[in-house]
């Protein structure tokens, strides 16, 4: 999972503000799960990692729709 710890306002977007991310922090989602192939589990998250976040990524946080069904 990947948490943003830092962010910063660059624009308001239909009454949204539109964030800069400026600082992210990769975190394990299971501690204990066993991953069966481990060499191309690593060789995606090196690619993963080479992504910079900080450069052109861009977020709004929009409230969720809930749906009920009967």
């Amino acid at each position: 999972m990947i948490i943003v710890t830092k962010r910063s306002v660059v624009s308001l977007l239909g009454g949204h503000y539109l964030y800069h991310c400026e600082g992210t922090e990769l975190l394990p989602v299971a501690f204990n799960h066993k991953i069966e192939k481990q060499q191309e589990e690593q060789r995606l998250m090196n690619i993963f990692k080479q992504v910079d976040m900080s450069k052109n990524f861009y977020f709004r946080y929009v409230p969720a729709q809930h749906v009920c069904h009967n």
